[in-house]
């Protein structure tokens, strides 16, 4: 009798578990990937990247060299960006289409989701003073409920990198994301950049370049334009001289 009651307990655990389990699922499903069909008026932090954060040796303070990115990527491809996006997992879930492979496995025509490594936080939870020229972001961002998009602490938009550009094509260094719980069936091409400052390029045009020496806020939108943000001239030239150098190894 003691046996079979703890056996019945057991199964109602089991059965409890598996219904909590299931809720989290569909929470995650629909709470942390969620559509961001405004994301073009919320404004985002523009970080700036000077020569010692862009050096391609990389550096004993942890930035990684151009040799290392190569060789740690599990795929380089060229692809470009569908405009297809959304938020989730702390980051933008891009849909690429693979137009060029030179590494790993994957096939021209392939779409894949890459991670765009940004954040969307309230306001009140950036501690450093922001360049803010544009009266109305100004105005809209004085309001404690206000949301704002920044590069993700440790990742390869902290080097002055704005997202990716709806119909440009770049030259990208990825690493295949490892399956979790929360990746859905239909996601199983999902990547993540190297965290290096050139695991994306920009190849079907002359990548725009703003050159700032402190953060600076504009709207989302219009940072999609820009491509990257320098602190000076001789970053701006180390940059693109490095850019260059990559092409022409994949071209």
């Amino acid at each position: 009798m003691k046996r079979h009651l703890t056996h019945i307990i057991i199964i109602i655990l089991n059965i409890v578990f598996l219904s909590i389990a299931l809720v989290f699922g569909i929470l995650t499903k629909n709470g942390f990937t969620t559509s961001i069909a405004t994301i073009d008026e919320i404004p985002i932090i523009q970080r700036s990247a000077n020569a010692g954060l862009l050096n391609p040796n990389g550096s004993a303070e942890g930035i990684m060299s151009i040799s290392d990115m190569q060789n740690d990527a599990t795929d380089i491809v060229e692809c470009v960006f569908t405009g297809e996006r959304r938020y989730g997992y702390q980051a933008l879930i891009s849909t690429a289409r693979v137009t060029k492979v030179n590494k790993g496995t994957l096939n021209i025509g392939d779409d894949i989701f890459i991670f765009e490594p940004v954040q969307i936080l309230p306001i009140n939870s950036i501690n450093y003073p922001l360049t803010i020229s544009d009266k109305t972001i100004k105005a809209a961002l004085n309001n404690d409920d206000a949301k704002i998009v920044r590069a993700s602490p440790i990742s390869s938009y902290v080097f002055g990198k704005n997202p990716m550009n709806v119909d440009c094509k770049y030259l990208v260094f990825l690493k295949q994301k490892t399956p979790n719980m929360y990746k859905q069936k239909s996601e199983d091409n999902c990547y993540r950049m190297i965290d290096c400052a050139y695991s994306r390029i920009l190849i079907n045009e002359d990548p725009k370049i703003d050159i700032s020496e402190t953060p600076s806020v504009m709207y989302f939108k219009d940072a999609c334009q820009i491509d990257q943000v320098v602190s000076d001239i001789d970053s701006q030239k180390l940059y693109l001289d490095t850019c260059k150098h990559l092409i022409s190894q994949y071209s």
